[in-house]
């Protein structure tokens, strides 16, 4: 291989350039989303907004502690998709380890979160910020589930549960919004 002078191509080490195997972009393939959920990720995390992770194709954003945090997530969440699945919990909520450890991981709901961001908001210490966070969202406490738009930040209609819920509920809100 040549660069565009007429030499031998060089890599950043000043060594002779060698091309990828020739099974390489089936074994680092990556879609527009995961690889655009990824760099916003990173974004978040260099800028020290929230901790996020890419989980499949879609985006964990959390946990988020304050309104200023929230409105980030939403920002952040608005470049993944136009819907976003806010998830309210605690460490000492019993129903929201259930949410996080059986419901969240289920293979259908995984597969429409593929489709949002998830955006999760820890009120376990109940601080000040918590109070305000949840009072800007008219939420009374933990477990909270429903879905926002991710530009205006509002909350859908009838996708609200409070309380205890199972999987089959929390699919049948979701796939209003799957694509």
């Amino acid at each position: 291989m040549r660069d565009r002078c007429g030499g031998p191509a060089l890599d950043q080490k000043h060594r002779p350039f060698q091309p990828p195997a020739p099974n390489w972009w089936k074994a680092t393939h990556l879609t527009r989303r995961a690889f655009a959920g990824g760099a916003t990720a990173c974004a978040m995390l260099r800028l020290g907004f929230a901790r996020a992770a890419v989980i499949a194709r879609g985006v964990k954003i959390g946990p988020i502690s304050s309104i200023e945090g929230y409105g980030a997530a939403l920002r952040t969440s608005s470049t993944i998709s136009r819907f976003t699945l806010v998830e309210i919990g605690a460490d000492w909520c019993e129903f929201c380890q259930i949410v996080t450890e059986r419901i969240l991981p289920n293979p259908e709901v995984a597969e429409l979160l593929a489709q949002m961001a998830l955006i999760r908001i820890d009120v376990t210490s109940m601080s000040e910020s918590n109070k305000k966070l949840l009072t800007s969202l008219a939420v009374d406490g933990p477990p909270t589930v429903f879905v926002s738009d991710t530009h205006t930040g509002r909350e859908y209609p009838k996708t609200r549960s409070v309380g205890s819920f199972d999987a089959e509920s929390l699919i049948t809100r979701l796939q209003h919004f799957a694509r």
